[in-house]
């Protein structure tokens, strides 16, 4: 399982990240205030690390293969603030998801 932020490393209003791999849903589930269960819709939740609020996100599903990477994949809305950012990727880190290095998320992609 792979994450990035998609946005600029920046103090703005939003912040974007990317993760995909086998299992990222289900993985990224266990942190949300309400599992969700429905794809390509999208859904406001809390963030939840260790019991502590990280932020209040809008999350959205993607069921592979009708993805980008055409495995199962998840994208995060949340505020843009440098803190909550660093926040998030600690989250993901300690989900089990390793940084993506460039060209990951294109690599499976057939055009």
């Amino acid at each position: 399982m792979i994450f990035a932020l998609a946005t600029p490393v920046a103090q703005s209003a939003l912040a974007i990240f990317r993760a995909s791999g086998s299992g990222c849903v289900d993985s990224f589930n266990s942190v949300l205030s309400e599992p969700i269960s429905s794809y390509r819709e999208v859904c406001l939740r809390d963030i939840l690390w260790e019991g502590v609020l990280v932020d209040r996100c809008s999350v959205v599903f993607y069921q592979g293969p009708k993805s980008f990477t055409g495995e199962d994949s998840v994208e995060v809305f949340c505020h843009g603030g440098l803190p909550v950012i660093r926040k998030l990727a600690s989250v993901f880190l300690g989900l089990g998801f390793e940084e993506a290095a460039p060209g990951d998320f294109s690599r499976s992609v057939h055009f």
